[in-house]
């Protein structure tokens, strides 16, 4: 029924069923030819995000990230439009790539989205990659948290976190810095592992000098635990 009024209906019914049913490709495809053969269509917004998400599914991320842009920038009242902005949100995350959505985010008054939710995902994107053993990656993304947001509720964590990542590529002195970061705060969960493993790093370096005065703290966190 080529000249059918429902044929709208029937690409979106098509599409949703293929991606449904994990055959990405051919479902983009399907909601291509929808988005730009009825542009009018009540199936409009739901098409960009259902695209957009087959993208994200198999892999595709910049076209997600491409499809999500655009339903946000001609539909910015859907509540299509608010799914989208989450769904980059975490694309973002997934690639490290955070200051690169908060850069876009900002360009719009109609998505609240503030410093603290900024910085929360930036965290989440760094502890993602630790989690996932990308301890190269993770250092770079800790280290731009900690330097914008020293005093955040999980700047803490990333210390002790960033210092792991370094030390599992072998820099260790970087892990050194932010093992002593960790120290330098009230006694914390990390206290007692951080002085542990900064001890074995100056002592295999052969730095007694350094290694003393955490020798120390580690007895003395020992007698308190007594």
């Amino acid at each position: 029924f080529p000249n059918s009024k429902y044929r709208d209906d029937a690409y979106f019914q098509l599409a949703s069923t293929l991606s449904n049913t994990g055959r990405y490709q051919e479902s983009i495809e399907n909601f291509n030819k929808l988005i730009s053969k009825f542009p009018n269509s009540q199936y409009q917004t739901k098409s960009y995000l259902k695209k957009g998400l087959a993208e994200y599914n198999s892999n595709q991320n910049q076209e997600a990230i491409t499809s999500f842009k655009a339903l946000v920038e001609n539909y910015p009242n859907s509540q299509e439009s608010a799914q989208a902005v989450k769904n980059l949100e975490q694309i973002y995350i997934d690639l490290g790539q955070i200051s690169e959505y908060a850069k876009w985010v900002k360009k719009y008054d109609f998505i609240d989205y503030s410093e603290n939710d900024l910085a929360d995902a930036m965290y989440e994107s760094a502890q993602q990659k630790y989690l996932n053993k990308d301890f190269k990656e993770a250092t770079i993304i800790y280290e731009k948290f900690l330097k914008s947001y020293p005093k955040n509720v999980n700047s803490l964590n990333a210390e002790y976190e960033c210092a792991i990542s370094y030390q599992n590529t072998e820099n260790f002195d970087k892990a050194a810095i932010h093992f002593e970061r960790v120290l330098e705060r009230e006694n914390n969960a990390y206290t007692l592992k951080s002085a542990e493993k900064l001890a074995v790093l100056y002592l295999e370096k052969g730095d007694q000098n350094k290694a003393l005065p955490v020798l120390i703290q580690l007895n003395n966190i020992a007698k308190q635990a007594e």
